[in-house]
């Protein structure tokens, strides 16, 4: 059985849980790209007031310590924030959550038109393909 495949098979269909909106391992399009020891399993966004979070489940299958980074992008109406985030991973297999939070990009006590979010995770310079969602 190839490293892939044993990453889906370890990470079952994955699990998402947000009411704003969701996508879930196996949803297309869905393109892998980015470390063979490395499964996005699942992508969720949240409109909270002013603040998005952007939500990032992942399988690692490493064996050696190292720092996964994460970038994303989220686009509220007409308004778009960017972040990073560096995790120390310890070099064993586990279930990751990294989670990315975008300040002042919504407009407070209502709920946006549109949210649009785009997310990657990787390390040593190979990212996974862009995993989009929009609400």
């Amino acid at each position: 059985m190839d490293r892939r495949r044993f990453l889906r098979r370890a990470a079952g269909v994955g699990s998402c849980i947000a009411l704003a909106g969701c996508a879930e391992f196996g949803d297309p399009p869905r393109s892998g790209g980015g470390p063979e020891d490395l499964l996005v399993t699942g992508i969720d966004a949240s409109p909270h007031g002013e603040n998005v979070s952007l939500g990032l489940d992942l399988y690692v299958d490493r064996t050696v310590s190292t720092d996964l980074e994460a970038e994303g992008e989220v686009t509220v109406d007409d308004r778009t924030a960017r972040a990073e985030r560096t995790v120390q991973l310890s070099g064993e297999r586990k279930y990751v959550s990294v989670q990315l939070l975008f300040s002042d990009v919504s407009t407070g006590s209502q709920l946006p038109e549109s949210v649009w979010a785009r997310a990657r995770v990787g390390y040593g310079g190979e990212m996974t393909d862009w995993h989009e969602l929009t609400i």
